[in-house]
């Protein structure tokens, strides 16, 4: 199980209503941390203009409050989860042929 942080308020947001996504933000990261779930970290992008690169999201999560290993396991978190749908991977020792 993976919990996903959108990152992309961080960036659109000014003011008190940053503050307060800042603040959901952490409490979540908190949880995530207490039950050892794993994070994965997204930019929202809703056009190809609001990419933004891997060092860019690591950035934006340090100031978010991700810790920089824990940012970088995050962002290579999705890649690894389409990986092995690619691989048609239905469980531990189970593969769909």
């Amino acid at each position: 199980m993976a919990i996903g942080f959108d990152l992309s308020p961080l960036i659109h947001l000014r003011g008190q209503a940053r503050s307060r996504w800042m603040e959901a933000l952490r409490h979540n990261l908190d949880l995530v941390r207490k039950f050892h779930l794993r994070p994965a970290i997204t930019a929202g992008a809703a056009s190809h203009l609001e990419l933004r690169s891997p060092r860019e999201l690591m950035a934006l999560a340090g100031v978010a409050g991700f810790e920089a290993d824990e940012a970088w396991e995050a962002l290579r978190l999705p890649g690894r989860l389409l990986e092995l749908n690619r691989r048609r991977w239905a469980g531990p020792g189970v593969e769909v042929l």
